[in-house]
């Protein structure tokens, strides 16, 4: 284990994307659901096409479930809590 992560407390891997299509997105999270512990998956009130998901852990390969022609952008990011 490195250095850096010895002291930290807590680590969860937030997951940002948009797409136009439903039934896409549910069918995103679910697969993200099948692989990860995901802590909450919500969809944007203000922009009904972005969907955010929080995973807990580093969820290493997530972006393979995000590869898809109907998803238009996407973001992952690491919070570390220490």
């Amino acid at each position: 284990m490195s250095k850096q992560l010895r002291s930290v407390k807590y680590v969860r891997t937030d997951v940002v994307f948009v797409t136009f299509n439903d039934d896409e997105a549910r069918k995103i999270i679910e697969e993200i659901s099948r692989r990860y512990k995901v802590i909450k998956a919500v969809r944007s009130k203000v922009v009904k096409e972005l969907y955010f998901v929080s995973i807990e852990g580093t969820a290493e390969g997530v972006e393979e479930y995000l590869r898809r022609d109907s998803v238009k952008w996407r973001k992952k990011d690491l919070v570390i809590f220490r």
